[in-house]
């Protein structure tokens, strides 16, 4: 099913392929280079590593992110998407496991803005997801740099509408998300954290080929945190 397991990428004039969910730069497609870890590297290099601190394009130099897999279309919030999401964020299952509880429009709005404020700082943050079949905004899923044990760390977040749940939606949209960090940003690894009582949410990370780590106390509350390497990404393969 090669047609059915790619994801297309648009990022800088650039086009990539992701055939079975491993990204790779088309011929003769070649992006600004990244610092990491203290020099520039290019960020088709072999060598990963932990970064200590976060070093990413000048966000002049970045267009705003389109990741397609085969049901799903993840672009980058809009202002104007605040009532479509505002709807979904309203919904008492999807912020069960939420710290903030449910969310009004103008907590919705703000939101979207700590969005876009992620896309001009880090180049990357929370993606809206679409259903291609007829355009509907279904969620959001993207990565984003959180404090986890007092370090800075690279985290990916998903949340769905629940009329979306139970279709593997949520792993196909995290997995591109995750093909796509990896190989745009040079990330040694990403994590995951979610309660344990979250059952849904802890099966999609394993799903992703995440592995259990360790425990934390995330803003006050107990979480299982899970890790993904860049190699282990590489070797992941989903269809849906």
């Amino acid at each position: 099913m090669e047609s059915e397991g790619s994801v297309q990428v648009t990022r800088s004039r650039s086009l990539y392929h992701l055939s079975k969910w491993g990204l790779k730069p088309t011929t003769n497609c070649r992006l600004p280079n990244h610092r990491c870890g203290g020099r520039f590297q290019p960020f088709w290099q072999e060598e990963r590593r932990p970064l200590p601190s976060f070093f990413f394009p000048l966000p002049s130099l970045i267009m705003p992110t389109y990741l397609e897999t085969p049901r799903l279309i993840l672009r980058e919030f809009r202002r104007e998407d605040f009532q479509q999401l505002a709807s979904i964020l309203a919904d008492p299952q999807v912020m069960k496991f939420s710290r903030t509880g449910i969310l009004s429009s103008s907590e919705t709005q703000e939101k979207i803005e700590s969005f876009i404020v992620s896309y001009a700082k880090y180049g990357f943050g929370k993606l809206a997801v679409f259903l291609k079949e007829n355009n509907e905004l279904i969620g959001y899923c993207g990565i984003a740099v959180e404090q986890i044990d007092q370090k800075d760390e690279i985290e990916i977040r998903y949340r769905l509408s629940p009329k979306f749940w139970g279709q593997n939606l949520a792993t196909e949209a995290a997995s591109a998300t995750l093909q796509y960090g990896f190989e745009r940003f040079n990330f040694a690894y990403i994590l995951g954290i979610v309660e344990r009582a979250n059952i849904a949410s802890m099966r999609v990370l394993e799903k992703l080929g995440m592995q259990y780590t360790r425990e934390t106390m995330f803003h006050g509350i107990k979480m299982d945190v899970y890790q993904i390497e860049y190699r282990s990404a590489l070797s992941f393969d989903f269809h849906p």
